[in-house]
């Protein structure tokens, strides 16, 4: 089957849930892709990320000035559907704020079979099972697409994002000196663990890198 845009525009939503998730400590949230509108709140949502959770996602410490440029959360607020899905987690509150407190992104570029994650979530929100529920959703988005193989790229560090992808099916490899893989093969709408499948090709690269890779500063 093609991938239209109206195809992938179907696919993005079913990342969202009509009904709220709930976190581990009774807190209530809605995960949604990510709109236009969010950009005010997506400036809010990187002022609240310490300096231990900004480099854990960038492998630097990229400032927050150029973090919520216009021109940058522009387009991460428009992500182009058919070379990635961009969802957020905010809270449900009575009032009209509902801030976001993570970001989860789905690089699959224009073939589709090799997809990248790459999630962020706000401190306070960490350690809640988040985590999880975003890259199961990401991992449900990406098999629908049709991707054979999902990576995601960590610091050798960031024992928590270890932790999620191994509880999630995912092996772990650790490039000497360098950045972490964890990897997962897809199939027939099942997951499997992928200890003997090769490592995906790295996707194209966009004006600011690979897709979805902590150096490029997304999200």
């Amino acid at each position: 089957m093609k991938k239209t845009p109206e195809f992938i525009e179907l696919l993005r939503r079913d990342g969202q849930s009509d009904q709220c998730w709930i976190a581990t400590d009774g807190t209530r949230l809605r995960v949604r892709p990510i709109e236009p509108r969010d950009e005010s709140s997506m400036i809010d949502f990187h002022r609240s990320l310490s300096d231990e959770t900004v480099y854990s996602r960038y492998f630097s410490w990229p400032k927050l000035s150029t973090r919520i440029l216009h021109e940058r959360l522009s387009r991460i607020c428009t992500p182009d559907p058919l070379d990635e899905v961009v969802l957020v987690a905010e809270t449900v509150r009575p009032d009209a704020l509902s801030p976001i407190v993570a970001v989860a992104r789905l690089c699959h570029g224009a073939s589709h079979r090799n997809a990248e994650a790459a999630l962020l979530i706000t401190d306070s929100f960490q350690r809640r099972g988040l985590g999880a529920e975003l890259l199961r959703r990401l991992f449900r988005i990406a098999r629908n697409l049709g991707a054979v193989n999902l990576v995601a790229y960590f610091m050798p560090s960031n024992a928590a994002m270890r932790h999620l992808c191994i509880n999630e099916g995912m092996s772990i490899t650790d490039e000497p000196g360098g950045e972490s893989i964890a990897n997962i093969a897809l199939r027939s709408g099942a997951l499997f663990s992928a200890v003997d499948v090769a490592a995906p090709p790295t996707l194209p690269r966009n004006e600011l890198g690979t897709a979805c890779r902590p150096k490029t500063h997304q999200n």
